[in-house]
């Protein structure tokens, strides 16, 4: 391919854009802070996720996944204030792939929270798409391991709280990841102040379950409600009726549920006894999942993903073998080239512009 080829990159939101891989003039990067953003990968209730490049650090040039807040969080709930709240709970919640790895959180001149990148696509692009839910046990073995990652959380003494399908990340690979892990405690804390995602989470938000640990359990089985049925609780306070309503106007007929498996749903819908604790939880999953009552048919989820959404991991894949190609060490060079004009204009006393602040509050060495 020429390096100035120009490629279509259609972003799992819908729509495209022209982008070209190679020419300075017109590269497929944007700068933010100490990252240089490419595509845009998801639209959510708090802001945006886009894939990007590393500037600076041990992890020069790696592609990271990257949180960009709404104006709603930037404005309302003052989100760059708070970030440094979320420094402490990434090194509670020490080396786990299924949360994120090498975090690198940034306040100025854009607060933003950025990761390892992982292709794929969050749970609620695969449900909008498909129009409907997962087979059961692919639900089944997303869930368990979506409640693993939670519970490393809540053994950091930290609960999600926002826990919906935008915050479930499905590689194309098979591996699951809960995203915003370190901030969950702030967005949370901030839906007061934000009606407007607070609206978007209405399903997801159940008002009788006010301790932490009730709602993430909640929030799992709103979750399992999705991928099971493609559609969030038409109302929370009603979740059998909910359940029921969905469960009969699937496009695919009636779901046809183990018994074991609605049992579950009701358990953690608190419509049966509930579950005391994430661990409970856990081991009941594990039994489902290798118990005499499993599905007698596994679903692998990367051969699911890879199936389903063949194209837009193919795009991915030539997206970033363009984006590695591509060379963007100029940006570097032009800006020593600028710091160094400023250091000698500030030695003879001229006057000159401020240089912008950009401070990597946290870059995590796992």
């Amino acid at each position: 391919m020429s390096p100035h080829a120009e490629l279509s990159l259609e972003h799992p939101e819908g729509g495209s854009r022209l982008l070209t891989g190679a020419r300075i003039a017109h590269s497929p990067f944007h700068r933010q802070g100490n990252l240089l953003l490419s595509e845009r990968l998801a639209l959510d209730p708090f802001g945006s996720l886009y894939r990007g490049v590393a500037l600076n650090g041990e992890h020069f040039g790696r592609h990271l996944l990257v949180r960009l807040f709404s104006g709603e969080f930037q404005r309302a709930a003052r989100i760059g204030s708070r970030l440094h709240l979320a420094v402490r709970e990434v090194l509670n919640l020490g080396y786990e792939r299924a949360l994120g790895l090498r975090f690198l959180i940034e306040d100025d001149p854009v607060p933003l929270l950025a990761c390892d990148h992982l292709p794929g696509l969050s749970l609620a692009q695969v449900v909008k798409t498909l129009g409907h839910g997962l087979p059961p046990d692919l639900a089944l073995s997303v869930l368990a391991r979506v409640a693993r990652g939670v519970h490393r959380m809540h053994v950091a003494r930290l609960p999600h709280g926002t826990l919906t399908p935008h915050a479930v990340w499905l590689g194309y690979q098979g591996l699951v990841r809960v995203l915003d892990a370190p901030i969950a405690r702030v967005l949370c804390e901030s839906l007061p102040r934000t009606p407007d995602a607070k609206a978007a989470l209405a399903p997801f938000l159940h008002p009788g379950a006010t301790d932490p640990v009730g709602l993430d359990l909640f929030q799992l089985g709103a979750l399992f409600h999705v991928l099971l049925t493609g559609r969030p609780l038409a109302d929370p306070r009603r979740p059998e009726a909910s359940w029921a309503r969905a469960r009969s106007h699937s496009p695919h007929g009636p779901v046809d549920l183990h018994p074991a498996l609605h049992h579950l749903l009701g358990r953690l819908l608190a419509v049966e006894a509930p579950f005391p604790d994430l661990e409970t939880l856990l081991r009941t999953l594990e039994g489902l999942l290798l118990g005499p009552e499993a599905p007698a048919h596994t679903f692998e989820l990367a051969h699911w993903m890879q199936r389903h959404f063949r194209d837009p991991w193919r795009r991915e894949q030539m997206n970033l073998q363009v984006e590695r190609d591509w060379d963007f060490r100029w940006l570097l060079a032009q800006e020593t080239r600028k710091a160094a004009e400023h250091a000698r204009a500030a030695e003879a006393g001229a006057q000159t512009p401020a240089v912008p602040k950009r401070f990597s509050l946290l870059r995590s060495t796992s």
